[in-house]
């Protein structure tokens, strides 16, 4: 059931994804059941506060997590999520990195971890995806 997963198949993807491209979400890194995706920070980004945004994090988490559960070829959506907020940064990037717990016949489950440049955690969950039909779309 692997696939090869090529980072260049994935920044084409990341290239015609308006969202992604607004909040400056950038593919890092693909690996067979992980990935990792990074965010330059910009005045945008920020609430009123001066901090990350909340949307932003789970945003780049949902991004993760979908492009993790992609790479089996399929396509899927979010059904579910559980993320705590444990801190916030003034720091440059942020990043978020994937790792799969269960991957099922129509689900998978997926970790993720936010961290900051100097890799203290900012938030910390789990994306429950649902595979979808191809033909549906």
């Amino acid at each position: 059931m692997a696939v090869n997963p090529e980072l260049s198949d994935y920044k084409r993807y990341e290239q015609s994804n308006p969202f992604m491209y607004h909040n400056h979400i950038e593919i890092v890194k693909i690996a067979e059941d992980n990935c990792r995706v990074k965010v330059t920070l910009a005045p945008e980004s920020m609430n009123l506060y001066g901090n990350v945004h909340g949307g932003l994090m789970f945003s780049m988490a949902d991004i993760a997590c979908g492009i993790t559960a992609r790479i089996d070829g399929n396509e899927y959506v979010t059904q579910s999520t559980h993320m705590n907020y444990l801190r916030n940064t003034i720091g440059n990037e942020i990043y978020c990195d994937t790792e799969i717990v269960k991957r099922g016949r129509t689900m998978v489950i997926v970790h993720f971890r936010i961290t900051d440049d100097s890799d203290r955690l900012l938030a910390d969950g789990v994306i429950d995806m649902i595979r979808i039909d191809k033909k549906r779309r």
